[in-house]
């Protein structure tokens, strides 16, 4: 989380011609730290060795939450272009 912090500290002005990379860098970096959070879940729920419900559950509700995410995602895509 340090990075982003820095990356505040960073961010150029909203007229900067490097602003869109700062934003692709910003918004990524995030999206990894999510996914990365996620598998670290995962794999605590197996080295605790938890029932494999526990496992499928998280599972299905990482399923879920990555559909609302792609298609809130998708959604927001197609109506920038508008």
């Amino acid at each position: 989380m340090d990075t982003q912090v820095t990356a505040v500290l960073a961010r150029p002005d909203k007229t900067s011609k490097v602003r869109r990379f700062w934003n692709w860098y910003h918004h990524n970096i995030g999206r990894v730290a999510i996914l990365l959070a996620m598998a670290n879940v995962f794999l605590g729920l197996t080295i605790a060795k938890e029932v494999s419900a526990y496992i499928v559950s998280y599972g299905v509700f990482v399923a879920v939450w990555i559909m609302a995410v792609a298609a809130f995602e998708f959604k927001r895509y197609y109506e920038d272009d508008d």
